[in-house]
C-alpha cells in the first residue's frame, strides 16, 4: 500500500489536539511503516521533501548522504544509522524551526584549509558567502531544533549554531572533534547529557551567548579546554565532569553565571576565571589537578586571575592539588568562604591582588596551608578560617584562638587575627550578603593601589618596593556571625 506525505493517512500536521496528534502518529507509524522507514542507501533529503510538517521519518540502520531538515519534522534513526558530511557540507542542517533528529552517527570532515579554500574555488556558485564557517558535522541555522541520542565522530566542529535561540543537544557524544560543539552568540540554549571526548581545541564552546545551560555532561581529555565559557553572561554549568584537559572548566571575560556542582580532576586548571565579574563557583569538587606540562606535579584546582572581580567562591571542596584555590592579577573584592582545601602543596595562594575576604575556610594538612604575596587582603571577619597545623590557644573556648596566625608572604604581612580552632560549618549566609561584606571588609580603595602595592611605574620603569604596615589594620564590624563550630 502507498502512502504519499502527503496523504491524510500519513500527515499529522495541523491537528491541535494533543491526543488526536499523538493517536495519528500511532496510525501512521502502524498503518504506512513501509513508507515511514528508510533503508540504507535511501534518499533521506527526498523523503523530507515531500513530507509535510509534523510528520516523523524513521530512517533504519545504513549509510545515508546529508540532508537539510527544512521542515518542522522529527528524523529518527533506529539502529545509529550512518549519515557523512562534506567540505562545506554539514551531514545534517537544522534549517527549520522545530525540527528534530536523533539516533544518528555523523562522520565530520576534519580542518582542512586547502580544501575549503579549493572548494569555494571550484564551486563558487554552489559556495556559501560564509568561508570563515568550519566545516560541521551538524549545523544548526534557525530556532528552537532538537539534535538528540547522536554520536558525532571527527568533525571541524561537531555541532555549530551561530545567533539561534533554544537549540537542545541532548545526550550527544563528541568524539575526537576540533571543537566538539559551537554555540556562537545564541540565547537560552541548553547542553545536558553530553560526552566531549578527545577534542582537538575544545570541548564545549560557548561564546557571546546568554542563558546557555551545561548540565550532566562530560569533558575528557580536550587539548586546551573542557568547556569554555568566553564573552558570555547568565550562563549555568552544573553537575558536569571535566578530567585530563588543560582547562577543566574555563569562564573568559563571562559574567553573572553559575559554576555550581561539577566535578573537575587531572587538569591543568580545574576550574578557571579570568576577566570574569559577578560569578558564583559553588559546590565544586577539584581533587588531583595534577600535570607535568610546566612544573612536575603542577596543577591549580579553582584559580582566579586576569582582574576577576566580585565572584563568590565558596563551599568547594579542594584535594591533591598542586595548588588548591588560587587568586592572581589584580583581581578583587572576590570572597573565599567555607571552602575545604586539604592535601594540596598550597591551600591558597593569593598573589598580586588586594581586597579579598578570605574567611571561614579549612586548611588542612597542605604543605603550606595559604601563602600571600605582593597583595593586601582580608583573612577574617568576626571569624577567621581554620588551619589544621595552628599551634595556639584558645583560654576561654571560645572556638577562637587567642593569637594571630601568620600567613605566609612575601612583601606583605598578613596575619589571620581571629584563627579558627575546629572547621566550621556555614549557615545560611547567602551570595549578596557575602558581596556586601567583601565591599564591608575592604581596606584598600582603586586609588590608592599605587601606594598599596609592593611596586609601582615611573617613567615606564617598574620599581619594587617592600611595604610592611606597622601596626595591624582595625576591622570594622560585621551585624551577624551565621557560624557554627
Amino acid at each position: 500500500m502507498e502512502c504519499p506525505w502527503s496523504s491524510q493517512a500519513c500527515g499529522i500536521s495541523g491537528i491541535r489536539s494533543e491526543a488526536l496528534a499523538t493517536a495519528a502518529l500511532f496510525v501512521l507509524l502502524a498503518s504506512c511503516a513501509s513508507a515511514a522507514t528508510l533503508h540504507s542507501g535511501s534518499d533521506i533529503q527526498a523523503t523530507i521533501d515531500k513530507a509535510s510538517p509534523g510528520d516523523t521519518i524513521l530512517v533504519g540502520p545504513g549509510e545515508y548522504g546529508p540532508f537539510d531538515v527544512n521542515k518542522p519534522l522529527t528524523v529518527a534513526g533506529t539502529g545509529m544509522p550512518l549519515v557523512r558530511a562534506a567540505i562545506q557540507r554539514p551531514g545534517i542542517t537544522l534549517s527549520s524551526e522545530g525540527a528534530v533528529v536523533s539516533g544518528f552517527k555523523i562522520n565530520g570532515v576534519s580542518t582542512d584549509s586547502s580544501a575549503k579554500f579549493n572548494y569555494y574555488i571550484s564551486k563558487p556558485a554552489e559556495a556559501s558567502v560564509r568561508f570563515d564557517l568550519p566545516d560541521a558535522a551538524v549545523m544548526a541555522e534557525a530556532d528552537d531544533v532538537v539534535l538528540k541520542d547522536s554520536s558525532i565522530f571527527g568533525a571541524e566542529a561537531g555541532a555549530y549554531a551561530e545567533e539561534i535561540r533554544n537549540i537542545s543537544l541532548t545526550n550527544i557524544t563528541f568524539i575526537s572533534c576540533v571543537d566538539g560543539a559551537e554555540l556562537m552568540e545564541c540565547r537560552g540554549c541548553n547542553v545536558e547529557g553530553c560526552g566531549f571526548l578527545k577534542c582537538d581545541k575544545t570541548g564545549l564552546r560557548i561564546e557571546g551567548s546568554r542563558g546557555i545551560a551545561v548540565s550532566n555532561s562530560t569533558a575528557v581529555d580536550a587539548v586546551h579546554t573542557g568547556m569554555l565559557i568566553k564573552e558570555s553572561t547568565g550562563c549555568k554549568v552544573n553537575s558536569n565532569t571535566a578530567t585530563g584537559n588543560i582547562e577543566g572548566i574555563a569562564l573568559w571575560n563571562s559574567s553573572n553565571s553559575e559554576v555550581t556542582g561539577n566535578e573537575a580532576s587531572h587538569n591543568y586548571y580545574g576550574i578557571l576565571l579570568s576577566g570574569s565579574n559577578n560569578n558564583t563557583v559553588i559546590d565544586n569538587t577539584v581533587v588531583e589537578n595534577t600535570r607535568s606540562e610546566v612544573i612536575e606535579g603542577f596543577g591549580i584546582g579553582i584559580s582566579l586571575g586576569g582582574n576577576s572581580s566580585n565572584n563568590v567562591v565558596a563551599w568547594n571542596d579542594a584535594r591533591r592539588n598542586y595548588n588548591g584555590l588560587e587568586v592572581t592579577k589584580g583581581c578583587q573584592l572576590n570572597v573565599l568562604y567555607c571552602n575545604k582545601a586539604a592535601d594540596n602543596v598550597h591551600g591558597l595562594r593569593m598573589d598580586k591582588n588586594w581586597n579579598n575576604l578570605i574567611y571561614a575556610n579549612s586548611f588542612s594538612r597542605n604543605k603550606i596551608d595559604a601563602y600571600e604575596n605582593a597583595s593586601h587582603n582580608c583573612w577574617n571577619t568576626t571569624v577567621g578560617n581554620y588551619y589544621s597545623n595552628y599551634k595556639g590557644d584558645d583560654l576561654n573556648g571560645d572556638g577562637i584562638g587567642d593569637s594571630p596566625r601568620p600567613i605566609a608572604a612575601i612583601d606583605a604581612d598578613s596575619k589571620d587575627y581571629l584563627p579558627l580552632m575546629q572547621p566550621c560549618k556555614a549557615v545560611d549566609v547567602g551570595v549578596d550578603e557575602l558581596r556586601s561584606m567583601a565591599k564591608a571588609y575592604a581596606r584598600y580603595h582603586d586609588e590608592d593601589a599605587e601606594n598599596t602595592l609592593p611596586y609601582k611605574v615611573s617613567g615606564g620603569v617598574v620599581v619594587i618596593e617592600s611595604r610592611r604596615p606597622t601596626s595591624p589594620p582595625r576591622w570594622p564590624s560585621t551585624p551577624s556571625n551565621r557560624l557554627s563550630f
